[in-house]
Formats: C-alpha cells, sequence, structure tokens
C-alpha cells in the first residue's frame, strides 16, 4: 500500500512539474511579445506624423507582426501593431491614436 502511494505521488509530482514547465515557457513568450510589440510602438511614436501613413501594411518581428495605419480624420490617425506570438494563440494588439497637432 505505501509503495502504491509512494508511486502515485512521484506520477503526481511529474506531471505538475511538466505542466508547470509548459507554463512558464508560456509566459516567458508572452513578455518577449510583450516586449516586442512595445519597442515597435516606441518606434512609430517617434516619426513624424506625415510618416506614419505609408507604414500601412508593414510588417516586424521576423514577419510575425503587422502594423495597420488608417485615418478616421484627417488630423488623426489610428495605428495597431498586431503580434501572432504563439501558434493557436490569440494574436496580441496594441493600439494607439496619434493626432497631428
Amino acid at each position: 500500500m505505501a509503495a502504491f502511494l509512494l508511486v502515485t505521488a512521484v506520477a503526481a509530482f511529474n506531471v505538475l512539474l511538466k505542466t508547470g514547465a509548459a507554463a512558464v515557457g508560456s509566459a516567458a513568450d508572452l513578455a518577449q511579445a510583450t516586449g516586442a510589440l512595445q519597442t515597435k510602438m516606441e518606434e512609430l511614436r517617434a516619426l513624424p506624423f506625415d510618416q506614419l501613413l505609408a507604414l500601412n501594411g508593414s510588417t516586424f518581428a521576423q514577419g510575425k507582426g503587422k502594423v495597420k495605419v488608417f485615418a478616421p480624420l484627417p488630423d488623426l490617425l489610428t495605428i495597431q501593431a498586431e503580434l501572432a506570438w504563439a501558434g493557436n494563440k490569440t494574436a496580441l494588439k496594441l493600439v494607439s491614436l496619434r493626432s497631428k497637432y
């Protein structure tokens, strides 16, 4: 009976260890993707207003990310950076508004 409990406990610990390792890996991927989005937005923020619309459809992060820029008003731009960070995960999006003034 004691041997059975020991084997069950070891098996359960093994499953928990694998699950924990996968969660840590996923969190690391998410942190890296978030950092790439923040970096891209900071690069876009540094550009002059007049150059931003031309970047619509451009890619970053080895083609995994895409920039979308459109003008809801003549002096206002909506900028969206989207990054597919893991195969079947929902893409991360970061959206910002930029005024000409």
